[in-house]
């Protein structure tokens, strides 16, 4: 398990969606789910200006969400889909 929202987050969950716009844009779909292939081609889609004068620790960070990211940016969770379902009809 991931935590998306700890403090220092915000700023990697922003360059995740631009890699993830990016990837949508040349592969025409949402990386796999738990795919290692797709976790590659994603990282390679970071923008380089947000890697550039990094510590390691923030870039193996940086990284480490990424991937975690476009591993599991596609899943759905049936139940909490049904609740709000019913909730907005």
């Amino acid at each position: 398990m991931y935590d998306f929202m700890k403090i220092n987050n915000p700023k990697y969950i922003h360059i995740a969606n631009l890699a993830l716009s990016s990837f949508r844009k040349q592969h025409s779909r949402n990386p796999a789910l738990w795919n290692l292939e797709d976790a590659k081609k994603f990282l390679k889609l970071i923008p380089e200006s947000y890697t550039l004068n990094k510590s390691p620790e923030e870039l193996a960070q940086l990284h480490e969400l990424c991937v975690k990211f476009s591993m599991t940016c596609t899943a759905m969770f049936p139940p909490l889909c049904a609740f709000m379902g019913g909730l907005t009809a």
